[in-house]
Order: C-alpha cells, then structure tokens, then sequence
C-alpha cells in the first residue's frame, strides 16, 4: 500500500503547482492590460503628432519660372520662352526699371521681364503679370505663343485669396490690395546665397478677392 504520508506530499505538490499556474497567469494577463494600455497612449501620441504636422501651415516656396520657360536670373532662358525675341524692344519709362513686354496669344495679359541697371542682359530679375486693359504700351509688346502667363507654383491671374494662400501660404503681409510674401536675411537664407540678392518678394494684387497682378523676383541691390 502507498504510504500516505507520501500521498499527502503529492496532493500538497499538485496544489502548490496549480496556484502557481494560476498566480502566474494572473500577473499576465495583467501585464498584457497595461502593455495594451501603453500601446494605445502610445498610438494617440502618434496621432497627435500626426494631426499637428497636417494642420501646420504651408511654407513658403519662391517662385523662379514662367511656364517653365523663362527663368529669374538666367540670359539664356528668353530665347527657348520667345525664339523671335531680338532684345530691341527694351522700355525705360513703364516701370521703375526697363522692361521687355511679352503678351500672350488672345491679347488678353502681359508679361514684363526687368532689366535691373548693371545686371547681365537678359537674366532678368523681376516679372510681373497682369491683363492687358492696364498696359499702355501694346506697341512695344512681343506676342507669344502662349495661352496665359503661370508661374510654376501654379499661380496665375484670376485666383481668389483662398487659392492664393492655398498655394503660398499664409505667411504674408497685406497693404492695401496688395499680398506680399517676402524672403530677407541674404548673407544666410541659401535660396539668396544661391543667386546672390539680398532679398526675393512676391507681390498679389487682387481687387474684388481676385489676382490681377502678380510681380515676384529680387529686389534690386
């Protein structure tokens, strides 16, 4: 016969192995509640971040091209935009400096390409675009053969200020009807030291919140 002694430590043994179990599978399931409590305050950190970088506001990217022609800076860039262009036709008394007038296909809107005093012919500093019902010197204009003058941000005349802003950002000052956008600080902003100006402006008129003009490139030195 087995010894009950020993019947008694077997039995004492099994119990012992049970609670242990039991015990054991109680702290994880505990556990697996925290590390599931962690793992989704971990994910709604995640997802604030995330909202907070997609309701950050748009930065400011310059402009440099029309139509992915003509281009700030760059002598070459008129003859591939307009290859009938001669350089004959420079007027001195529309604007502040010198200009080459453009206008598009259907005469509705002009483009002037400024000649900054003591800049390398043709590499134009300065663009401005507006309708043609402002321009008095049409005699002086080269049509080309393009439907309208866009820059490469897809901005153009006829945008609201809404489509404006969702373009360049909300980080503008206002003067009257005029949008200015700015970037300053050449000696350290490398988009400046690239071209070597100490400032690059874009300028929106809107009347009726809507584009009329538009004028962006460097200031002149």
């Amino acid at each position: 016969m087995i010894n009950r002694s020993i019947v008694k430590q077997r039995v004492k043994f099994l119990l012992w192995i049970s609670c242990s179990v039991l015990v054991a599978s109680c702290w994880t399931k505990s556990r697996d509640k925290g590390d599931t409590k962690n793992e989704i305050a971990t994910n709604r950190q995640v997802d604030s971040t995330f909202l907070q970088i997609g309701s950050e506001t748009i930065s400011f990217v310059p402009d440099t091209l029309v139509l992915n022609y003509l281009t700030l800076r760059n002598h070459e860039a008129v003859f591939q935009f307009a290859p009938q262009f001669t350089g004959e036709k420079l007027v001195k008394n529309v604007r502040e400096s010198p200009v080459f007038i453009f206008v598009n296909q259907d005469d509705t809107s002009y483009l002037f390409a400024y000649q900054y005093e003591g800049s390398t012919r043709y590499a134009f500093d300065c663009f401005e675009i507006g309708y043609i019902q402002d321009l008095e010197y049409k005699k002086e204009a080269l049509k080309v053969d393009q439907a309208f003058f866009g820059l490469e941000s897809g901005l153009k005349l006829g945008l609201s200020l809404e489509e404006l802003i969702e373009i360049k950002g909300e980080k503008y000052t206002q003067e009257g009807k005029q949008i200015i956008y700015r970037i300053n600080d050449g000696m350290h902003n490398p988009f400046l030291k690239q071209y070597n100006m100490p400032s690059y402006f874009l300028i929106c008129t809107l009347v009726h919140d809507v584009i009329t003009t538009i004028k962006f490139g460097f200031e002149q030195p």
